[in-house]
C-alpha cells in the first residue's frame, strides 16, 4: 500500500521549488532588461527610464552594429579562437586524462604526476609568467596567443575519473588482443565518454567565448581584439567617442553597449541545447559500469 507523504515533504517541496524559480527570475530579468534598453530610443535610455520591455521601440542601436566592421571582425575571431581553442583544450584534456586514468602497474608514478597536477589546480604560477613565455615564444598580437593555452586541470580530473569508472575488463581483453593505447583510447574510452566530453568542450566553449582579458593582454591591435574584448574597450573608451550629435540622435551609447552584449550572448544560447541532451539527461559521469 502507497505510503501517504507527510507534510514536511510538501513544505520542503514547496519552499525548494519557489526558490528555485526566484532564482531562474533573477538570473533572467537582467538579460530582458539588456535587450529592452537595446531596442528603445535615444531619450529612454539616456533618462534611464526603461524597464523589462522596451521604450519606444527601434532598430537603430543594432543597424549601428551593422555598420561597424570591426565588430564583424571581431567576431570572426572569437568564432576562430573557439572552435580552434576548444579542439587544442580537448585534445591535451584527454592526452593528460588517459594516461593518468592507468593503474601503477601500466603507469609507473602515476600518484606523483595526479599530485602535481592537483597542486597545479590549487596554486598557479599566475600571468605573468604565461605573458613571458608567450612573448618568447613570439605569438604576442597573434590569435596563436589566444589559441595555445595549458592543460584545464579542472577539466583533465574529470575526464580522469570517468575513465577510471569504465570497466578495466575492457582494458585489459584489448590489451590482450594486442591492442595499442591509441586504439584503447580512441576505440573504447572516447566512445564510452561522449557524455562528458560533450560537457566538457561546452565547458571550453564557454569560457574561449566569454574571455575578454586574454585579448587586452596579448593583442596590441585592437582589429584583432575577440568579441568579448571588443565590447570591453567600447564600454570603457566610448564615452567620449559619443558625445558627436550624430551617434546621440541615431542610437545612444548605453543602447549600442546593450545591442553588442546582446549579440555576444546569442551564440552561446544557441550552442548550449545543441550539447544540452548530454549536459541535462547523462550528466557528466554517466557511462559508468560496475563490474
Amino acid at each position: 500500500m502507497k505510503r501517504n507523504k507527510s507534510i514536511s515533504y510538501w513544505v520542503f517541496q514547496i519552499v525548494n521549488t519557489s526558490f528555485l524559480v526566484l532564482l531562474a527570475i533573477t538570473c533572467v530579468l537582467p538579460f530582458l532588461h539588456i535587450v529592452a534598453v537595446s531596442f528603445s530610443d535615444s531619450a529612454s535610455t539616456s533618462a534611464g527610464t526603461v524597464g523589462l520591455l522596451p521604450i519606444g521601440f527601434q532598430w537603430n542601436a543594432y543597424e549601428r552594429i551593422i555598420d561597424e566592421r570591426d565588430v564583424f571582425v571581431s567576431l570572426f575571431v572569437t568564432v576562430i579562437r573557439m572552435f580552434f581553442g576548444t579542439i587544442w583544450l580537448m585534445v591535451i584534456t584527454i592526452s593528460a586524462a588517459y594516461p593518468l586514468s592507468l593503474s601503477r602497474q601500466e603507469f609507473y608514478g602515476r600518484r606523483i604526476f595526479v599530485g602535481f597536477f592537483f597542486v597545479s589546480m590549487l596554486f598557479s604560477g599566475g600571468i605573468i609568467p604565461y605573458y613571458i613565455l608567450i612573448k618568447d615564444l613570439g605569438l604576442m598580437n597573434s590569435i596563436w596567443a589566444l589559441i595555445v593555452g595549458g592543460t584545464p586541470v579542472f577539466n583533465a580530473i574529470i575526464l580522469m575519473n570517468f575513465f577510471r569508472s569504465i570497466p578495466h575488463g575492457l582494458y585489459e581483453a584489448a590489451a590482450i588482443d594486442g591492442a595499442s593505447h591509441w586504439k584503447i583510447l580512441t576505440r573504447i574510452y572516447l566512445p564510452l565518454s561522449k557524455p562528458s566530453l560533450a560537457t566538457l568542450s561546452l565547458f571550453c566553449v564557454v569560457a574561449h567565448w566569454n574571455d575578454w582579458f586574454s585579448g587586452l593582454v596579448y593583442m596590441k591591435d585592437k582589429t584583432k581584439y575577440p568579441l568579448q574584448t571588443y565590447i570591453y574597450s567600447f564600454t570603457q573608451y566610448s564615452a567620449t567617442y559619443f558625445k558627436s550629435e550624430m551617434y546621440h540622435e541615431t542610437a545612444p551609447r548605453m543602447a549600442i553597449i546593450s545591442a553588442l552584449n546582446v549579440c555576444a550572448f546569442i551564440p552561446v544560447i544557441v550552442i548550449f541545447p545543441l550539447l544540452l541532451k548530454y549536459v541535462a539527461r547523462r550528466g557528466i559521469m554517466i557511462g559508468s559500469v560496475k563490474e
